[in-house]
């Protein structure tokens, strides 16, 4: 089996540090300036989220699509009162539920 890595089919992003470096705009000896460190930190925050979106494209295919017996369209009270429960520390408490689920 061949080894699939996540860099396609969305290309992983360089950092301008590597740029730099490749280009021979930073001698050995000098350290990078704030903003290119910022700048390559943000590149390989994007490249983990473009690494994760290439996963998922790669995946797709050998996810079998089936639906368990007891699916029901319709949300069920668990959901909601699990939906309430999550979403209570962003609200108010005069807004959150204290409704609880079987």
């Amino acid at each position: 089996m061949s080894q699939t890595y996540a860099n396609h089919p969305f290309p992983l992003l360089s950092t301008p540090a590597y740029q730099a470096k490749q280009n021979g705009e930073l001698p050995e000896n000098q350290k990078l300036d704030m903003f290119t460190e910022v700048a390559s930190e943000m590149v390989l925050v994007h490249n983990m989220i473009i690494g994760g979106l290439n996963c998922i494209y790669l995946q797709a295919s050998h996810i079998k699509p089936t639906v368990p017996r007891n699916y029901s369209p319709s949300p069920q009270p668990c959901d909601i009162t699990a939906l309430q429960y999550f979403t209570s520390g962003f609200l108010p408490r005069r807004f959150s539920s204290s409704v609880t689920c079987n």
